[in-house]
């Protein structure tokens, strides 16, 4: 089964899940690749950062609403 069909079969979205992916795998120092590697197949980053990447995701949406809350009728 491929990366995408896994995420998908195990409730991510699998957008979300590669996107976390490349942005980890990017930020890394190049001697913790290896290492990284193993938390990022899709069950593994469901358990060690699924809730943190929602959370990120909920505060961003937050403080858009609060902005456009804030601007008020034109």
């Amino acid at each position: 089964m491929s990366l995408y069909a896994t995420a998908k079969a195990i409730g991510l979205e699998p957008r979300t899940y590669f996107r976390d992916v490349i942005l980890r795998m990017a930020t890394a120092a190049p001697n913790e690749r290896e290492a990284l590697a193993e938390d990022l197949t899709p069950h593994r980053w469901r358990e060690l950062y699924a809730d943190q990447v929602r959370d990120h995701q909920l505060a961003i949406l937050e403080r858009l609403l609060e902005q456009w809350r804030g601007a008020g009728p034109a």
